[in-house]
């Protein structure tokens, strides 16, 4: 009987990826097994290829007048796929866990920082993940988490409106299409 992995098609775009999710997903795939180094390089190369956020970008195709009339020489129209907040967070997060392993506390702090300065706010989580447990205790740690634990009063959490809730209960209304 013929080997199945013989017949399977080899897909390059798992060691050359060409999206950013591409690279987060190969990333995160040596980050499991135990690759650090590799999976760093995979999500820095995550930064520098196209994400999910795409933009529309118009260029004078000409200048001057336009051939057939008209007062400007037309334009090309070209869709850039950029980097969102939710893919730097991730990266940026993935970084400090592999950093973190590699017991380079500096530059996971680093990484960290930027995770939070791009949004990521879920503090919980980073004091929880096993992850980032080599930067427990350590004094850029607990000064970093500091830093941001003083933003916590400027953050909310959404709380109903009385409207939500029946006459005498403490709990809102349950709402299945919100659940």
């Amino acid at each position: 009987m013929a080997d199945i992995t013989q017949t399977l098609p080899t897909n390059n775009r798992v060691n050359n990826p060409t999206t950013f999710r591409e690279a987060e997903v190969l990333g995160l795939k040596l980050l499991k097994e135990e690759k650090y180094e590799e999976a760093l390089g995979a999500f820095e190369e995550a930064l520098k290829l196209p994400g999910s956020k795409s933009d529309v970008v118009h260029t004078m195709r000409w200048k001057g007048p336009s051939p057939v009339g008209g007062s400007i020489g037309g334009f090309n129209t070209n869709v850039v796929l950029s980097l969102d907040e939710f893919e730097f967070q991730g990266a940026h997060y993935n970084m400090a866990c592999a950093y973190a392993h590699m017991e380079n506390i500096d530059m996971a702090v680093v990484n960290l920082k930027k995770a939070f300065e791009n949004g990521f706010d879920n503090y919980k989580i980073v004091r929880e993940d096993p992850d980032l447990k080599n930067l427990e205790g350590t004094v850029e740690f607990d000064d970093l988490m500091e830093q941001w634990d003083r933003l916590k009063p400027f953050q909310f959490d959404f709380k109903p409106s009385k409207f939500f809730y029946k006459k005498g209960e403490d709990e809102p209304l349950s709402f299945p299409c919100f659940s």
